[in-house]
């Protein structure tokens, strides 16, 4: 899964050419594992099953999810821990209306609650779209696109500049980070944990 393609990349660099594709179809996986693993998210939503204990990851009504998810609606199969299928309109979601989603509460008037048969160990599954949207937001695919740009431009970097320097005075200068406006986009997506114990 990609956040962008290497054309992205091109075109925000303004080059003439795009001899180095097969370079950063590379680095364009590198960058969206380095925004996924700083976040804690994948923001483009893929179909999976997801396993939960039926009383570990439930504090009465709600089940805590432990990855977001991105819809909820009569495709999603929410199955509880007896086998019986959970209709999506029985539970309603954390937050309320707008995905990504973080729990699904089970309606007072719906007549079921979280059970298990035999196990509780993976005894609930989900069956949906996991990730943050169905599609990476704007913000995050331009972050792609600049981290990309800015690992490309580190293979021309000097080696000085990968390590500390001790300068006069006692004053260190530390080697570059990743780009400001990158860490501006991104902080805000990182994901909380949201379990109530």
């Amino acid at each position: 899964m990609a956040y962008v393609a290497a054309s992205d990349i091109v075109q925000y660099g303004d080059w003439a050419s795009s001899d180095d594709d097969a370079l950063l179809t590379v680095l364009i996986p590198r960058a969206t594992a380095i925004i996924e693993e700083y976040t804690g998210r994948c923001f483009e939503a893929t179909s999976d099953i997801r396993y939960f204990d039926a009383i570990e990851d439930i504090d009465g009504m709600t089940l805590w999810l432990d990855k977001d998810l991105a819809v909820l609606d009569s495709d999603t199969v929410i199955t509880n821990g007896d086998g019986n299928t959970i209709p999506s309109t029985d539970v309603v979601t954390e937050p309320r209306n707008d995905a990504p989603f973080y729990a699904i509460r089970i309606l007072n008037s719906s007549g079921s609650w979280w059970t298990y048969s035999s196990d509780n160990e993976n005894a609930i599954s989900v069956d949906g779209l996991w990730g943050y949207s169905t599609s990476p937001p704007a913000d995050i695919q331009h972050a792609t696109i600049r981290l990309v740009k800015w690992l490309y431009d580190q293979r021309k970097t000097d080696e000085d500049l990968n390590r500390p320097i001790l300068l006069d005075g006692g004053h260190m200068v530390m080697p570059g980070r990743l780009p400001a406006d990158v860490m501006d986009i991104i902080r805000h997506y990182k994901r909380g944990r949201y379990y109530s114990s």
